[in-house]
């Protein structure tokens, strides 16, 4: 669009097989493989603007996710088993920032939020984020980074119950 704005239009498509786990899991009283399974295909859209000033960098984009043959659990009586579902999507947007005040130092912020999740994404967590502080000296880097992942929830093992779990902040150095 100009020396510091661009736009970005993306299409992607990939797949991923059944792991062997997923299709060959046996003796397991809660959960079992499914040797029928099919692989899974995935097909993304991506709109992004980008502004690059040398040093200060920042991104907004919104993204869409079409999911086919996806592979889920589902529960059978007192037994989960792997099994390709209805097609699904999921959508949302994405916001990151690089800052570099002096060469050395670099500061980087990100977010992404599913605004739609499909139902069997009850794991996923619907909002990330992180911060990140870098300081380089020669071949040296120290860094801190702090990772937030939102509530998600779980299934329980023996009643298949749905538990939820609260948000957190991993912090690394």
């Amino acid at each position: 669009l100009s020396a510091q704005h661009s736009l970005k239009l993306l299409y992607a498509e990939a797949f991923r097989a059944p792991s062997l786990f997923e299709m060959s899991l046996k003796n397991n009283t809660r959960v079992l493989g499914n040797p029928e399974l099919e692989h899974e295909i995935v097909k993304t859209w991506d709109a992004i603007w980008v502004y690059d000033a040398g040093t200060h960098i920042a991104t907004v984009g919104g993204f869409h996710n079409q999911y086919i043959h996806p592979i889920t659990l589902v529960q059978s009586g007192n037994t989960r088993t792997y099994a390709n579902s209805a097609g699904e999507s999921s959508e949302g947007f994405e916001l990151a920032a690089r800052w570099q005040p002096v060469t050395p130092l670099q500061l980087r912020a990100t977010l992404t939020r599913f605004t739609d999740l499909p139902e069997s994404a009850f794991r996923e967590a619907d909002t990330l984020g992180s911060l990140l502080v870098n300081y380089s000296h020669a071949n040296w880097n120290l860094n801190l980074a702090a990772v937030h992942h939102s509530e998600r929830a779980m299934l329980t093992p023996v009643t298949g119950q749905v538990l939820e779990l609260d948000d957190y902040w991993q912090l690394t150095g």
